[in-house]
């Protein structure tokens, strides 16, 4: 079986799973550093927290978002042909 992809919503779906939820920790961590004496915290475990609160709200985003996506036509692979059978 020859299979079909297209590449534009191929590379959304690839940002969307791995390199939205990495900016989305950094920016937690930068916001965490920035808030840290505002709540009279230690910056590095605030960071840490932010980053990570971040991530695993984008995670969640990401699932539904991908959940949403995966019924789309243009996320599925499509059959060319049919090589032959063994």
């Amino acid at each position: 079986v020859v299979l079909s992809f297209d590449t534009s919503p191929l590379l959304k779906a690839t940002f969307l799973l791995y390199v939205f939820p990495i900016i989305a920790m950094i920016i937690g961590a930068f916001v965490g550093q920035q808030l840290a004496p505002n709540f009279n915290f230690d910056a590095s475990f605030l960071s840490a927290i932010f980053g990570f609160l971040f991530f695993g709200l984008t995670i969640l985003f990401v699932r539904s978002k991908g959940n949403k996506l995966a019924q789309r036509d243009e996320y599925r692979p499509k059959i060319i042909r049919v090589i032959g059978q063994s």
